[in-house]
């Protein structure tokens, strides 16, 4: 179907011994008599030379010797024979990284490392639950409960995504969103979300799987909204998200994302989360529900070529490639603002130029008026440049009401 119309550390054994246990009074060897008398048959002593035949002593009672890889005597361990000790003895689950101290009198467990993600908490983590969902409360063995101080942290790399269910019943309220007319504000989540590539994030929240008047906005400083802010709402009835926003990332920048209430609002939220490269082979994902117009922001700086129509002057200007997913059928108001001369261009089919629906430029800011039959119906937008321009710009979509 056509998208558009035209129109800790333990040691083990001993936590540190620091002297010497060695028994160092070893058995002194009788030196063999030279001028003396030993019996040989009978027979005196010849020129004074010692006994052949004696019983003279060869050794005293049975040192130690440390370094010679081997517990001996009253030894704790020798080298890299440790007496049978490792780091499981301290509490982990690798029983590699046990060492001998020098002197032989004990073992020390600086080398042991715990192994997060076996479900075993070991000494230095603060917990370990063999998963990587944040939200239970513990993520890279560290425990998180979402707040400034602890926010759940997740990681993305360009073409992966998130979808993480959560619940702000029993969370804190920290902060307010600048966007929202609202000096009350609910319990809020707050997401510590690090790009592992340079991309374009979207985080949206899913009205199916969210059960109240939530908030969404992100910042690089966390309980602000100054990067991007969405509420949406209908005048009349609150709406259960819906809200979406979207923003490019240096690579390795964290931003701080909050889902938030309305007027003390809470409840259980689906939160989807992508990184993306802004190309046809991976575009910026934009899903669309009724409420209020939804705006993402980036820059065509350093992006290649993607769009091949040369109408509205989109040649040879690196773009952004956008997927537009109405999920309500209506009217789309769709306007690109910039500080260069840029064009913005629409297609059923990414990377086919016989689907070209429609392009502006060359006067900004740029608009395109689009038609959708609802889910199913999607298509693609361009950021683009006119005659290799290139810079950054704000996409606006404003969706059919409710």
């Amino acid at each position: 179907m056509l998208f558009f119309r035209r129109a800790s550390a333990v040691a083990v054994g001993l936590v540190l011994f620091g002297g010497c246990i060695l028994d160092r009074s070893a058995g002194l060897t009788d030196a063999p008599a030279t001028g003396g008398t030993s019996d040989v048959g009978g027979q005196p002593a010849t020129g004074g030379a010692g006994g052949v035949g004696g019983s003279g002593a060869t050794g005293g009672g049975g040192g130690s010797v440390c370094g010679n890889d081997t517990v001996e005597g009253d030894e704790l361990c020798d080298g890299t024979d440790l007496g049978g000790q490792d780091c499981t003895m301290a509490g982990y689950s690798n029983p590699d990284g046990l060492a001998c101290t020098s002197t032989c009198d004990g073992v020390v467990s600086d080398g042991c490392a715990a192994t997060c993600g076996d479900g075993m908490p070991e000494p230095g983590e603060e917990c370990d639950d063999a998963n990587q969902d944040p939200l239970d409360g513990c993520m890279d063995c560290k425990l998180v409960d979402g707040t400034c101080s602890a926010p759940y942290p997740i990681t993305l790399t360009v073409g992966s995504g998130r979808v993480l269910m959560g619940d702000t019943v029993q969370a804190m309220d920290e902060s307010l969103a600048d966007c929202v007319n609202d000096m009350v504000g609910g319990p809020e989540h707050v997401f510590a979300i690090t790009a592992g590539d340079a991309g374009f994030l979207t985080a949206w929240l899913d009205p199916s799987g969210t059960a109240f008047d939530s908030i969404l906005y992100a910042s690089a400083t966390c309980g602000d909204s100054d990067r991007a802010c969405a509420d949406t709402f209908d005048n009349t009835n609150p709406l259960h998200g819906g809200e979406v926003v979207s923003f490019e990332l240096a690579d390795n920048e964290t931003i701080y994302l909050t889902v938030d209430g309305f007027s003390a609002g809470d409840g259980a939220y689906e939160l989807h989360l992508s990184l993306s490269a802004g190309t046809c082979a991976d575009p910026v994902e934009l899903p669309l529900w009724s409420g209020i117009e939804m705006c993402a922001s980036g820059s065509t700086t350093g992006k290649t070529d993607e769009e091949g129509e040369m109408t509205c002057g989109g040649d040879m200007s690196g773009d952004v490639v956008y997927h537009l997913q109405p999920m309500v059928a209506g009217s789309l108001a769709v306007s690109l603002e910039s500080n260069y001369d840029s064009v913005i261009a629409a297609y059923n089919i990414c990377g086919d130029a016989m689907s070209f629906v429609a392009c502006d430029g060359g006067g900004g800011p740029e608009t395109l008026n689009l038609t959708t039959t609802g889910p199913g119906d999607e298509g693609f937008i361009w950021a683009d440049g006119a005659a290799g321009a290139a810079g950054r710009y704000t996409l606006c979509i404003d969706p059919p009401g409710p």
